[in-house]
């Protein structure tokens, strides 16, 4: 672990990108927000107010944020699906780990794409499946486990 708290830039300022967000708020001790890249200028705004961060870490797209010089350890890839490849092999080239919300991407190509990203660049690569975890997913699960509406 380190000495200091992981610094995350966050890219897609939507419920998902502001509930992983929330763990920094949670527990600073561990991590921070340091950027954020969110096209809707209210959600780039309530992200970056919350957080404390600095103007010239607002971006309004990731692009801005992959064009400057690495400033975070890990980069939350929290886009629309169809736009996770493009930041994910931006910010795996910068030397950013990464977290990436599911599904990698909306085709094959760009799955491998990314793999071969992180690969070269020696970073993290972290899928979310949190949706597993909801209460409702957790009772289909139980009642396909059950046999009660098929296999």
């Amino acid at each position: 672990m380190p000495n200091r708290p992981v610094r995350l830039l966050i890219a897609g300022a939507g419920s998902r990108g502001t509930g992983y967000a929330r763990f920094a708020e949670q527990h600073p001790d561990r991590a921070r927000v340091v950027a954020v890249a969110e096209p809707r200028a209210g959600a780039r705004e309530r992200l970056a107010r919350s957080h404390g961060i600095p103007a010239a870490n607002v971006f309004r797209d990731w692009r801005e944020a992959a064009a400057r010089p690495r400033l975070a350890d890990a980069a939350l890839i929290c886009t629309q699906d169809a736009d996770h490849a493009d930041p994910a092999v931006a910010f795996a080239g910068l030397g950013y780990h990464l977290l990436l919300e599911k599904p990698m991407a909306p085709s094959e190509a760009d799955c491998r794409r990314i793999v071969r990203a992180v690969e070269e660049h020696g970073v993290l690569l972290a899928v979310c499946h949190v949706m597993r975890y909801t209460a409702h997913t957790r009772k289909i699960k139980e009642l396909l486990d059950s046999g009660l509406i098929g296999d």
